[in-house]
């Protein structure tokens, strides 16, 4: 299915920087590739007769998928237990939308042969080739169309590890299933640093490594420009039939307002998902925000009753009177793809609500402000 989960919850977790300890059961000697710095649900090891074993970590830091990466025609020790792959791989396909800005970002969307949720592609090139008839619709929510992947016969179908390493394409032992968890990911370099990730099996490291260290330049500095001293109070949620959730402090929203220099109301607040809050609750932590966002997908215009979850009682909050009100609506912007590859473009966005007297001329891209 696409990966809809609320973007930033813990399992969307992002507490970084850390790293995972080199699994100790690779029988060839290893060690460690330079990074990832800032991802922590994968790791690389180099491996002494060149191969690398590339590892995927899940919500508990178990390990849910080991790859051999090895070079195309080579004759190298299988490593038991691991998946083998040759690289760089040439035809692939991917059952969440989500993965297909790594593919474009590096040039190889030509690689592509089958998406999930066809009808949720955002990328034109991508769309251009399914009109054409080069990639094809493999499935959606209810699951894959084996048969339709079988036909195919892609080197590798991209998936993710929803409940511990979900196998999307039962009985099908001969087609790889790469797990991505870079949703999992709290940091919002982290996800971004699945490019490198991406760039290693589909042979364009060096791009990758390119492309990231841009990102991680373009972030800190905007992270650097965010003001010093007083920091304004943010409430961030979504609101569904009423109820109210919100990111917990754990969160890789919550990093993107802390680094935007915004003071997120919940970041004391530890959890492993999203935090759900009763109206009572939403009503206390209002009282206290000067800036207010929600996360929504609609295809009208967002009003001040919308960014309220439609409850017009919320619009008597001192924050909707005169504070700073915003959106992110996954309708208009890719707040679930592209922008995974984009936290520099999220935080500029966010700080320019925040301090909007610093941002003259600024386009927002997936943050917006919502006025009268």
């Amino acid at each position: 299915m696409k990966k809809t989960r609320v973007w930033w919850s813990v399992v969307v977790a992002i507490g970084f920087g850390c790293g995972t300890a080199p699994d100790q059961n690779a029988p060839v000697a290893s060690t460690p590739v330079a990074g990832p710095r800032y991802a922590s649900h994968f790791h690389v090891q180099h491996r002494a007769d060149g191969s690398q074993l590339l590892l995927v970590f899940g919500d508990r830091m178990d390990t849910v998928a080991r790859y051999h990466v090895v070079s195309r025609g080579s004759s190298t020790t299988a490593i038991a237990g691991a998946v083998r792959l040759a690289v760089p791989l040439e035809r692939v396909a991917v059952a969440s939308t989500t993965h297909i800005p790594f593919f474009t970002a590096l040039g190889k969307a030509d690689v592509l042969t089958g998406v999930a949720h066809a009808n949720e592609v955002r990328d034109g090139m991508v769309r251009e080739r399914m009109r054409k008839g080069e990639v094809v619709d493999i499935g959606n929510a209810q699951g894959l169309d084996r048969e339709r992947v079988l036909l195919l016969a892609p080197e590798a179908v991209f998936t993710y590890p929803f409940g511990g390493g979900l196998d999307p394409l039962p009985g099908v032992r001969h087609i790889p299933m790469v797990q991505v968890a870079e949703y999992l990911e709290q940091d919002p370099l982290g996800r971004a640093e699945w490019l490198r990730f991406f760039g290693l099996l589909l042979g364009k490291s060096r791009e990758a490594d390119s492309l990231f260290a841009q990102v991680v330049e373009r972030y800190e500095r905007v992270r650097s420009e965010a003001p010093s001293g007083q920091r304004p109070k943010v409430f961030f949620g979504s609101s569904w039939q009423g109820e109210w959730s919100v990111p917990s402090g754990d969160s890789h929203m919550a990093r993107l307002i802390a680094d935007a220099g915004g003071d997120y109301l919940f970041a004391q607040e530890h959890a492993t998902g999203n935090i759900p809050l009763p109206r009572e609750q939403v009503i206390t932590y209002g009282m206290q925000a000067g800036c207010w966002g929600r996360l929504l997908a609609q295809d009208a215009p967002v009003s001040l009753l919308d960014v309220a979850g439609g409850d017009a009682r919320m619009l008597t909050l001192p924050v909707f009177q005169s504070g700073v009100i915003f959106q992110c609506n996954s309708v208009t912007s890719d707040i679930f793809g592209r922008a995974a590859l984009e936290p520099d473009v999220m935080l500029q966005d966010l700080r320019c609500i925040l301090f909007p007297q610093q941002c003259s001329g600024h386009a927002p891209v997936y943050f917006q402000r919502v006025f009268q």
